[in-house]
Order: structure tokens, then C-alpha cells, then sequence
């Protein structure tokens, strides 16, 4: 579905941002990618920053405190994405608020 929508605007000389839908964040960003790969002009087409894979990724293995009957605790991550979304991550792990579930800052309970 994205092709459908940048074609026809890149077709007729329009600026793109790319905003990954949170289940698919990996192809909008591979997409963008490889127009930057074909040779279209810088600021043609953006996307935004791997900050929304790594919130996805987070909600992803924290859902359900691993109480769930699926682990999704592997991430594909392009390498040259790699150092970032990591550091990105340990910080959000780093922040997240263990506790009593009663208290409404709780992010995970015990």
C-alpha cells in the first residue's frame, strides 16, 4: 500500500514523509531507503526517526509483562540503524517504572 501512495506523488514531483505505520515500521524505512539508494534528490523523500520502531519494539516485549504466549523479543534492525536503536531501547528499559500495579505510575507490575 505505500507504493501506492508515493508513486503517483513522486511521479508528479511532490515531497514525501514517510510516517511507518507502528505493525510495519521496517518496510516504510526500507523504502525510503532505496530512494535514497536510486538517487532522488536529498529531501525527497524522509521518514521519521527510528524513534517509532523502537517505542513499537518496546510495547512489543513489554505487553503483558512476557505473560503472553508469545515472545516478540527479536527485532530486525538495519545495521547501520543498529547502535542507535539499542541505545534507544537500554534508555526506554532504563526508564520504565517497575511496581505495585495499584499506583498509577506503575508502567509494570511485579
Amino acid at each position: 500500500m505505500l507504493v501506492w501512495k508515493l508513486e503517483p506523488a513522486l511521479a508528479c514531483g511532490n515531497v514525501i514523509v514517510l510516517k511507518p505505520a507502528k505493525q510495519t515500521p521496517l518496510t516504510a524505512l526500507f523504502c525510503a531507503s532505496v530512494i535514497k539508494e536510486a538517487g532522488f534528490p536529498s529531501g525527497i523523500a524522509n521518514s521519521v526517526p527510528v524513534d517509532i520502531p523502537v517505542r513499537t519494539a518496546h510495547r512489543a516485549v513489554f505487553t503483558h509483562a512476557g505473560q503472553g504466549c508469545f515472545a516478540a523479543s527479536r527485532v530486525f534492525v538495519h545495521s547501520t540503524l543498529h547502535d542507535g536503536f539499542v541505545s534507544k531501547t537500554a534508555e526506554l528499559a532504563k526508564k520504565r517504572i517497575v511496581g505495585d500495579p495499584f499506583d498509577s505510575t506503575t508502567e509494570q507490575g511485579p
